[in-house]
């Protein structure tokens, strides 16, 4: 049922009226004012009338001038009885209004049987007629071709299933409706994770070797794995990763190897991993730089020395100018 919105039809030329003329000389423009609300409330009441005894409240809330309701009922715009207040002008609007909308509701109602009635009249449809011929000529065909036989009977599973939605539907059943199918859920590789495998391998052995614990593994760490492949490379990723880890770098210590410093220089690290320097930055202190030296050309003698172990082949290696045998050293080269 549509909401009321306690519409009523209202002539443009009201203003013109001599009974509101005659309201205007008596109380002046609030009284005319006064007049179209007391209409309002009318227009909403069930009867369209206001009893007597409510009309002090609505002076009230309305803040009617002194006088007013007087006032209309003088000038011809309402009328009243012992007990009720009502205007013939809205009453007769009101009932023509009432009058057509019960037509429009009756006319709705037998518009909704006849429609009714026709569903269920209707013939069959194009459709139904269709399956219904291909029925008969699956029969047919079947009849002189055995092998057919089951497409035939498929046919009639397939009619079958059509009439019983087409009754459900006649009988305001709504039809069975199949279920859909639900997609298979593709399962997503982490192609990050595979892709960062063998830098993260290499870097992770090399720390573990440094400081004797493995590192944590997460997503950042895949990240910036993936980063330095980006940036080197993945045959160079893995070395430069393993070099980074054997950096004196007084920064990189500090930072204790993070992958981020190891992003952040990748460039430099992998020009000191292809070169065999470590290129050290303009802050490094005279005394940093000299114990760096130090442990650089410490490291150079041992691999010397172990070279020349393997060269010789007789178990001997020359460390500055003294030569050892199973720990033995003696200064002129004798055993001692």
């Amino acid at each position: 049922m549509a909401k009321d919105t306690y519409w009523f039809p209202h002539d443009a030329n009201a203003r013109n009226d001599p009974k509101v003329s005659r309201l205007l000389m008596l109380g002046g423009q609030a009284a005319k004012g006064s007049y179209w609300d007391i209409i309002e409330i009318l227009r909403e009441a069930a009867d369209y009338k206001i009893a007597l005894e409510e009309l002090p409240a609505i002076e009230y809330a309305c803040r009617f001038p002194a006088g007013a309701i007087d006032q209309m009922l003088e000038a011809g715009l309402l009328e009243q009885d012992e007990t009720h207040l009502w205007s013939e002008s809205l009453m007769r609007r009101m009932e023509r209004m009432d009058e057509i909308r019960g037509k429009r509701k009756a006319a709705g109602r037998l518009g909704g049987k006849a429609k009714a009635a026709a569903r269920v009249n209707q013939k069959p449809s194009k459709s139904v007629a269709s399956a219904k011929q291909v029925l008969d000529d699956g029969v047919a065909s079947a009849k002189q071709n055995p092998s057919k036989l089951y497409l035939s009977d498929q046919i009639r599973e397939d009619q079958s299933i059509s009439d019983q939605r087409r009754e459900g539907v006649d009988a305001g059943v709504p039809p069975d409706v199949p279920t859909p199918r639900k997609k298979p859920k593709k399962v997503k590789r982490n192609t990050r994770a595979a892709k960062s495998t063998e830098t993260w391998e290499a870097y992770s052995s090399a720390y573990l070797e440094k400081y004797g614990t493995a590192p944590v593994r997460n997503a950042k760490g895949n990240a910036l794995c993936c980063q330095l492949v980006d940036r080197l490379g993945s045959l160079e990723a893995p070395s430069v990763a393993k070099w980074y880890l054997c950096s004196s770098n007084t920064y990189y210590s500090s930072r204790g190897h993070g992958l981020e410093s190891l992003v952040a220089d990748a460039e430099k690290l992998r020009t000191e991993w292809a070169t065999g320097k470590q290129v050290t930055a303009n802050l490094e202190t005279p005394q940093q730089r000299q114990r760096r030296e130090q442990i650089e050309a410490a490291d150079r003698r041992i691999r010397e020395a172990e070279e020349r172990e393997k060269n010789n082949g007789d178990g001997t290696m020359c460390v500055e100018g003294r030569t050892t045998i199973h720990g033995r050293i003696s200064q002129d080269g004798d055993l001692g």
